[in-house]
């Protein structure tokens, strides 16, 4: 056994690509991130009420 090979990063770690390579812009992630939260979820069906100002 050689440790070379044994404690390939390739074989361990992850792999690193480019995002072009992955077809994912980091715009696409952090949108997709944020769409399917739970916490965004939550907002669904709700409704902001704001107070109407005295003038």
């Amino acid at each position: 056994m050689d440790w070379q090979t044994l404690l390939n990063r390739e074989r361990l770690g992850k792999t690193l690509h480019s995002p072009e390579e992955l077809g994912r812009s980091p715009f696409h992630k952090d949108h997709d991130r944020i769409i399917f939260s739970g916490a965004f979820r939550r907002l669904g069906r709700k409704t902001q009420v704001h107070p109407v100002s005295s003038n």
